[in-house]
């Protein structure tokens, strides 16, 4: 997964480059902007947290869960 912290003007313009470049319209799917979830973020640091929400969500829906994790949730 690749998301790029840009405007959706300035990833439709990077897409445009790519596709005369001969990048297959299938791997520039994968592109995602804005980075990050849509938290309403206004100042930098509130852009920041929602883009290390965003790779924590990925991390976590693309690995399977270690019994340990399944664990730890049974005690709380």
């Amino acid at each position: 997964r690749i998301a790029m912290v840009a405007s959706r003007r300035k990833a439709e313009a990077l897409c445009a480059k790519l596709a005369d470049a001969g990048v297959a319209a299938e791997r520039m799917a994968r592109l995602k902007s804005p980075a990050g979830l849509d938290i309403r973020a206004i100042d930098p640091q509130e852009i920041a947290l929602s883009v290390l929400a965003e790779i924590i969500l990925w991390r976590n829906t693309d690995r399977t869960r270690a019994p340990r994790d399944a664990e730890h949730e049974s005690r709380a």
